[in-house]
């Protein structure tokens, strides 16, 4: 049975009746714990056995709940039925109950709104949507139990106020279920630890699958990869992406892709549902080839965008008007476009990390002196990149550059003029 969850709302109040036939189904320990809480703690905690109960029933054909103990890790489960897991959550106003045949973890939250100072305090970013896919996952996962890989499924994305989603701990059975699995993890040790470490998603997942990494990650990781994986008989394509999180959000990101021409087309669909291209560039590793020339340009035509820019400051020239009249030119790029007014505005919130820039030269640098490639302009950014991440900017946008010339020249772009 593949991991399934049962969610429900609760729109009003428990009457009494339901209250005293809902309190009746709970283990005795667990009224026990119950009845030591507020009456109004209740609803919630009931109404998560009763879904429990409903899936049992349509699931198993119980008509009651069997006894239930708690393990060494305080997560309760069958004695009676080891081969049966399920697993409870809730929160105000919802509950969710979870049932498979492997160890499995649920975990549902309610998004509320917050406010822009809190969200900077907790999470640093300044939207909702953006604090919705950072801090409130990462609470759903701290609160989870056990151990396993987590699959997210919601109900619509992105997330909006009084949404609901749920997260699924131990992606194994589910994975077995799966015809295509697709990750976007830091690097490379996350990717292979996810896939092929102990209990990996590799090891559940049925010959004849489909594996789509979109890890900017160095092409021979990739080629790695896929040769442990092609002994599963598990097909990959590496499929990195640029454009950033603003393509990301509004679903225009492009795709470079490496891998069998029948597997891209087979998939191309999934990734122009999040993408407006997606180009296959050769076999396993080209797409991660190709993306590394893609931040090799980026990061240069960032600097020299905040080399020009801090010239022409320095010769007594406002850089928004030099910004203005060459940008329609040859030497405009929506590169230009995305971060020259931030440079001028001083504005270093981040689109794309100085350390994951870091990462990506440093991938770059790997692969170029594996292959025999002189990359020397990569390596010079490379270094204003770490100046950067050692003097406090690593999570700063990497239009940031601007203030590594800023510090040579003591000026402020767009501001000391």
């Amino acid at each position: 049975m593949p991991i399934q969850v049962w969610l429900a709302r609760m729109e009003r109040p428990l009457t009494e009746q339901e209250y005293g036939d809902m309190m009746a189904l709970l283990p005795d320990a667990r009224r026990e714990r119950l009845e030591k809480l507020p009456k109004e703690k209740h609803q919630e905690v009931l109404c998560a056995y009763l879904l429990l109960r409903m899936a049992l029933w349509e699931q198993r054909g119980w008509r009651d709940l069997p006894r239930i103990g708690v393990d060494e890790l305080g997560k309760p489960f069958f004695p009676d039925h080891p081969d049966t897991h399920f697993s409870l959550s809730h929160t105000a106003g919802a509950a969710a109950a979870a049932l498979a045949d492997t160890p499995v973890g649920v975990d549902i939250e309610r998004v509320r709104p917050v406010s822009v100072r809190a969200m900077e305090r907790i999470a640093g970013v300044r939207t909702e949507a953006a604090f919705f896919r950072s801090w409130v996952r990462r609470e759903a996962r701290v609160k989870r139990t056990g151990s396993g890989i987590v699959t997210m499924m919601r109900t619509e994305a992105p997330l909006n106020r009084g949404e609901f989603y749920y997260e699924v701990d131990s992606f194994h059975g589910y994975a077995a279920t799966c015809d295509l699995v697709l990750t976007m993890l830091p690097n490379a040790p996350q990717v292979k630890q996810v896939m092929l470490g102990a209990n990996g998603v590799a090891a559940h997942m049925q010959p004849g699958s489909t594996f789509i990494d979109m890890t900017s990650l160095n092409p021979i990781a990739s080629k790695e990869i896929a040769a442990e994986l092609a002994s599963h008989g598990i097909q990959m394509l590496d499929a990195p992406v640029s454009g950033g999180e603003p393509k990301a959000i509004d679903g225009t990101l492009s795709f470079m892709v490496g891998g069998e021409e029948e597997v891209f087309n087979t998939f191309k669909p999934v990734l122009l549902a999040m993408g407006s291209s997606a180009v296959r560039c050769g076999s396993i590793g080209a797409g991660n080839t190709t993306k590394l020339a893609n931040q090799i340009i980026v990061a240069a035509n960032i600097q020299a965008v905040a080399e020009a820019l801090t010239l022409a400051q320095k010769a007594g020239v406002d850089p928004d008007l030099v910004f203005q009249a060459i940008k329609g030119g040859l030497a405009g790029s929506t590169v230009m476009n995305a971060k020259a007014p931030m440079m001028i505005e001083g504005n270093d919130k981040p689109g794309f990390k100085v350390d994951l820039h870091i990462k990506d030269l440093n991938n770059a640098l790997d692969c170029a002196h594996t292959v025999g490639a002189p990359v020397p302009m990569t390596a010079e950014v490379q270094e204003i990149l770490q100046w950067l991440h050692s003097n406090g900017k690593g999570q700063a946008d990497h239009s940031a550059i601007a203030q590594y010339y800023e510090h040579l020249t003591g000026i402020k772009l767009g501001r000391d003029l």
